[in-house]
């Protein structure tokens, strides 16, 4: 309700909210600015290329006009382009989404304006992080009690160098398996992003008004014993085929869905594979002897771990061999 913004402590609470959104706000800017620099950078020497071209090809068509006059038996192979060539073909392409909103940016356009762009990029960095940060935690956190999971990673990944790159830990389908299965057990946003409708629509027995609020609850799908046998239980391979390829179930929304799914979607597959792959690839991950975790973890903005200590040990200092599940011979 309207009038709680005015209690003293939620006053202190949108306070905070307001100080932080400004504080990020000027670091968006930081980054536009700079980003804005490159892109001209990149223009001014995409122009310069095309300007090269250009009188490449007229002294190509030069030559061949000369080449003509000397020899007038000669058949022409094919026409002559037409000098003025159309400017569409020699526009910079942008090669990341901010790049392609600096090129429209218009302050007088409400969609393609200073403010949207600031939100784009929170979207993009400050939930995309938090919400990787809290997944990232996650993963440590279940692969610490699921040496079985662990162990198979290990051979997948030591074969690569100290620092795989993402197109060599992309085709890993059971790393893609364990991060899918970590934000499927624990969605790191329990409720989704809200939503809202248009116009009235009917939901099976229920009538939806239209500009309702419609808020999904992700984890009530993930954690369904029908669509996930057993949801309590951290099994990477409900994402993988008979043939172990990866493949991700309809019930399996951790980004929401519809067309106004999260957009950072992209960006935080990246850097939970990155993150993710080059930590095994270094350590092994364990819990310290005599210790339980709650795996309930603290609900707020996002869903996180409870504090918790994890040992991390250098591979190959531990040699991971055939032995029973969750237990590890360490030399």
């Amino acid at each position: 309700m309207p009038w709680l913004r005015h209690l003293p402590a939620n006053v202190r609470n949108i306070r905070f909210l307001l100080e932080g959104k400004a504080k990020t706000h000027a670091i968006y800017d930081r980054i536009v600015e700079a980003c804005g620099q490159r892109l001209k950078e990149k223009q001014k020497v995409f122009k310069e290329l095309q300007e090269q071209k250009r009188l490449q090809r007229q002294l190509e068509k030069e030559q061949r006009r000369q080449s003509k006059e000397a020899d007038p038996g000669q058949e022409q192979i094919e026409a002559d382009e037409d000098d003025e060539e159309s400017d569409e073909e020699d526009t910079y392409e942008p090669e990341c989404i901010l790049e392609h909103f600096l090129t429209v940016r218009d302050t007088d356009s409400q969609l393609y304006c200073d403010d949207q762009l600031r939100h784009l990029l929170a979207d993009l960095f400050g939930a995309g992080v938090d919400t990787s940060l809290a997944t990232l935690r996650w993963f440590l956190l279940y692969l610490a009690r699921e040496q079985r999971c662990q162990r198979r990673l290990h051979e997948l990944l030591l074969p690569l160098g100290p620092s795989p790159t993402l197109e060599e830990l992309e085709p890993l389908a059971y790393l893609r398996a364990c991060i899918s299965e970590t934000m499927r057990i624990r969605s790191v946003v329990p409720l989704g992003i809200p939503h809202g409708c248009k116009e009235n629509f009917v939901v099976g027995d229920y009538f939806i008004k239209g500009g309702s609020m419609i808020v999904c609850s992700e984890w009530a799908i993930h954690m369904d014993p029908v669509a996930f046998p057993e949801p309590e239980e951290f099994r990477p391979e409900r994402f993988l085929t008979p043939d172990g390829a990866y493949q991700a179930p309809p019930q399996f929304i951790p980004f929401s869905s519809g067309y106004r799914m999260c957009p950072g979607e992209e960006m935080a597959r990246m850097i939970l594979t990155l993150f993710t792959g080059r930590i095994l690839r270094r350590f092994h991950v364990e819990l310290p002897p005599g210790t339980e975790v709650d795996m309930a973890g603290e609900s707020g903005i996002t869903l996180t771990p409870t504090p918790h200590r994890l040992r991390f040990t250098k591979l190959p200092a531990v040699e991971m061999r055939h032995a029973p599940d969750r237990a590890v011979v360490q030399d």
